[in-house]
């Protein structure tokens, strides 16, 4: 087996040393491990995908990037292709250690999904995911961008390198959503999601799901029904006099749509 992590090597594993991977090489390592493949991880997925078989024409990748709103879009298209009688699995904030993991977790995720007869992965691209190579090899059949504020300027220091690296992205090879297509979707029909940020964000799902060739009867009836993942304006169910939200916004633009969709 291949392992990315000399915490879960086993003898007769194999280890795949990604960047400076290399640096954990020990001389337990070379008698433990079957062999060592040293990579640079712009090639990693290439290299998994020819050592796993992966076969890109029944896996179907969806990648939602933006500054807001990534998590629960991810959610909404996922409920809506379960609407569609299809499976679905998620790939970010909520169940990753990293919004958008490293490529080894992306592709073992691929896998097993591959192996069980699953089509569907849905996943948040980060800005420093796109700029570290995590999601470097893997092609996606539609990427969508929600919108782009400020973020991360600790990291890419400057605005426009923060938005240069989500256009990087969206320049790959598939189908692309920008804000000027969603806009234009009417969500003319009765939903669950409150606030305008959210209506946003139901029609940016709507227009990913448009692009997978889902009706609009399948889409609307599946966003009217949709709930938001755990902490994204979630309502706690209470007895007090007032309604309680928990909400993960942390940057200007989302701390704003929340507290004026609270008020």
């Amino acid at each position: 087996m291949i392992q990315d992590d000399t915490r879960k090597i086993k003898t007769g594993d194999a280890f795949l040393a990604v960047g400076n991977g290399r640096a954990y090489i020990t001389t337990d390592m070379t008698i433990l491990c079957s062999r060592i493949i040293c990579l640079p991880k712009p090639t990693v997925s290439c290299y998994l995908t020819q050592t796993w078989n992966l076969d890109w024409r029944q896996l179907c990748v969806i990648g939602v990037t933006g500054t807001n709103g990534k998590t629960t879009v991810t959610y909404l298209v996922k409920q809506i292709l379960e609407a569609n009688g299809e499976s679905c699995r998620i790939l970010g904030t909520i169940n990753s250690n990293l919004t958008t993991p490293e490529p080894y977790q992306t592709l073992a995720t691929l896998k097993d999904m591959q192996e069980k007869g699953e089509r569907n992965l849905v996943m948040e691209v980060s800005s420093i995911g796109i700029v570290e190579n995590r999601i470097a090899g893997i092609p996606f059949a539609v990427k969508a961008l929600t919108n782009i504020t400020r973020d991360h300027l600790d990291y890419h220091k400057t605005f426009k390198a923060y938005s240069a690296a989500k256009m990087a992205f969206l320049r790959m090879s598939g189908l692309t959503v920008f804000p000027r297509d969603y806009l234009k979707i009417p969500i003319d029909f009765p939903v669950l999601l409150q606030g305008r940020f959210n209506r946003y964000n139901l029609q940016t799902a709507y227009a990913i799901a448009k692009h997978l060739g889902i009706s609009d009867a399948i889409i609307k009836h599946a966003l009217s029904t949709a709930t938001p993942p755990k902490g994204r304006f979630e309502l706690i169910p209470s007895s007090l006099p007032f309604k309680v939200f928990i909400d993960y916004a942390h940057t200007p633009d989302g701390l704003d749509n929340v507290l004026r969709t609270a008020r």
